[in-house]
C-alpha cells in the first residue's frame, strides 16, 4: 500500500469516526448526559466569562427526551404478529414474549429517529435474545457496486467505553461477512484491522443484521443529515445558562461612589450614615448611589421558549400538547387532532417497518430452528400495527361505548381486552364471568331472592 493509498483510508477512518462521535453525542443528549458538551460551547461564546459562568450557573435542559418521548409512538400499541401454522402458534408466541419483541421494537422507534439508523441482531446464548447494535459502536464495509448495501459488519464488543477514543488504543469487534463471522482487533486511531480469530462459518449466508431507518438513502449506507433537535437543544442549554448569569446580576445592587477615596470604609445597614465629603475646590460633586442592571429578561425568556416550542412543533406536536395544557381539549378527538401531525408521520413510518420486522423475525426463526427441535422453515408471518389511541376523558370513553355496545360494533369481552392488553380473549371471557357471578352475589336484595327461590 502506497502512501497515497493510506492517507485516502486514514481520511475515510477519520470520517468515521466523525460519524461514530455524532450519534454518541445524539444518545448524550438524549440521556441528559450534556455537560461536556455544554462547556465548550460556553468556552467558546462567552470565552471571558465562560468560568463564573460555568462554575455557578451551568444548567442543562432535556429538550431532546422530550422531544422524542413524545414522537416515538410507532409501538405505543404492541404489534399483532400471526403465524400460518397452528400447531407453531403456542411456541412463536413465547418466542416474541421472551424476546421482548414489542418491548425493542419501541426502543428501535426511537433510536431510529434520534440516529436515523439501528440494527438488531439476533443472538444465542441461554436461549434466543435481540441485541441492538447503534451506529455509535459499528462501522461497515459498503458494497462497491451498491454503497447504499454492505459487504462487511463490524461491531464493537467487551467492556469499553462509549466512544473508541476515550481510553483503549485498540478495541475488540465482531466481524460479519456473508461467509464467516470472526472477532477482529481494530486499531481506533487509524482503523487498521488486525489478529482474526475464532473464525467460523456464517449459517446464515448473509450478514444476520436487520436495519431499520425512516428514510431512503442514496448512494450511502449511513444517513448524512443533522438532528436539529440536537442542535436547538445545544442553543437552549447555553442560553438557560447565560439567563440564569442575567438573573445573578440582576438580582443585587452595586454601590457607585464620586468623591470618596477607594481605600475608605464604607458603612452598610439600615441605621447607618454615609457622610460625603464636600471641598469647593473639588470639581467634582460627591455622589452615591446604587445601580442595578435591567437586563430584558422577560423577553430573553420569551425567546428562550419560542425556540423551545419551535423545536416541538417542526416535528408536529402542538404548543399545547408540548406544555401539556390540558384545559385546551374538551375531548378525544380534539387530543387526537392536536396530535395529528404525529400521527401522520407515524403512519409514514409503517412501510419502512413492516418488511424489516417480517425480515428480523424470519432470522429469529432461523436462529431458534438451528438451536432447538422446532422448525420454522417457511412459516409466514403477518405484521398488523396497532390503532394509535390517545387518553379521552373518561365520560367521553364511556358514551363511547354504550354507542358501540348499541350498535353491536362491540361486546364487553372487547372492552375487557382493550383495558387489560395481556389477557387473551379466553381469559378476558373467563374475567367477565367472575364479574358477572360477584355482580350477582352483591346486588341489593341478592339474600332476598335466594330466601323466596
Amino acid at each position: 500500500m502506497n502512501v497515497v493509498e493510506l492517507e485516502k483510508l486514514q481520511a475515510k477512518w477519520g470520517d468515521d469516526l466523525n460519524r461514530r462521535f455524532d450519534v454518541a453525542k445524539r444518545l448524550d443528549y438524549y440521556h441528559n448526559n450534556q455537560t461536556h458538551y455544554l462547556k465548550k460551547a460556553i468556552k467558546k461564546a462567552y470565552p471571558k466569562t465562560a468560568e463564573e459562568m460555568l462554575d455557578k450557573y451551568e444548567y442543562t435542559y432535556p429538550l431532546t427526551k422530550r422531544i422524542l418521548d413524545d414522537i416515538s409512538i410507532l409501538f405505543q400499541t404492541p404489534l399483532k404478529l400471526t403465524i400460518d401454522n397452528e400447531n407453531l402458534e403456542k411456541k412463536f408466541n413465547e418466542i416474541i414474549n421472551d424476546t421482548k419483541f414489542n418491548s425493542i421494537m419501541a426502543k428501535v422507534n426511537l433510536l431510529v429517529n434520534l440516529t436515523d439508523k439501528v440494527g438488531i441482531i439476533p443472538v444465542w446464548r441461554d436461549g434466543l435474545e435481540l441485541d441492538i447494535i447503534t451506529a455509535d459502536n459499528c462501522f461497515v464495509l459498503q458494497d462497491p457496486e451498491n454503497p447504499t448495501k454492505i459487504k462487511e459488519l463490524f461491531y464493537q464488543i467487551g467492556i469499553l467505553e462509549n466512544s473508541p477514543t476515550k481510553a483503549e488504543t485498540v478495541a475488540t469487534y465482531v466481524r460479519w461477512t456473508n461467509e464467516t463471522q470472526s472477532i477482529v482487533d481494530v486499531d481506533d486511531t487509524g482503523g487498521n484491522i488486525q489478529n482474526e480469530r475464532d473464525i467460523v462459518p456464517n449459517r446464515f449466508g448473509i450478514i444476520p443484521v436487520v436495519w431499520f431507518e425512516n428514510d431512503i438513502t442514496t448512494n450511502t449506507f449511513w444517513h448524512n443529515k443533522t438532528n436539529h433537535i440536537i442542535e436547538t437543544n445545544e442553543i437552549v442549554n447555553c442560553e438557560l445558562t447565560n439567563f440564569r448569569y442575567m438573573m445573578a446580576f440582576q438580582a443585587f445592587s452595586t454601590l457607585v461612589t464620586v468623591g470618596i477615596d477607594e481605600t475608605a470604609s464604607i458603612p452598610f445597614g439600615a441605621s447607618y450614615n454615609l457622610k460625603l465629603p464636600f471641598d469647593p475646590a473639588e470639581t467634582k460633586t460627591p455622589d452615591a448611589k446604587y445601580i442595578t442592571p435591567n437586563p430584558k429578561l422577560k423577553e430573553v425568556w420569551e425567546v428562550i421558549n419560542n425556540i423551545i416550542l419551535g423545536a416541538a412543533q417542526s416535528v408536529g406536536i402542538s404548543a399545547d400538547s408540548y406544555l401539556k395544557v390540558n384545559s385546551s381539549f374538551n375531548s378525544g378527538y380534539q387530543l387526537k387532532l392536536s396530535k395529528q401531525d404525529i400521527i401522520n408521520r407515524t403512519m409514514g413510518e409503517r412501510p419502512f417497518y413492516r418488511p424489516k420486522i417480517k425480515d428480523l423475525i424470519n432470522l429469529m426463526l432461523e436462529l431458534y430452528t438451528q438451536n432447538s427441535d422446532k422448525n420454522f422453515t417457511n412459516a409466514q408471518i403477518t405484521v398488523d400495527f396497532g390503532e394509535l389511541t390517545f387518553d379521552a376523558n373518561p365520560k367521553e370513553k364511556q358514551e363511547l361505548r354504550a354507542m358501540e355496545l348499541a350498535n353491536g360494533t362491540k361486546n364487553e369481552i372487547d372492552f375487557i381486552i382493550e383495558d387489560n392488553p395481556d389477557l387473551t380473549r379466553d381469559e378476558a371471557i373467563e374475567h367477565y364471568k367472575k364479574l358477572q357471578d360477584e355482580k350477582k352475589q352483591y346486588q341489593i336484595g341478592a339474600g332476598l331472592i335466594d330466601a323466596i327461590k
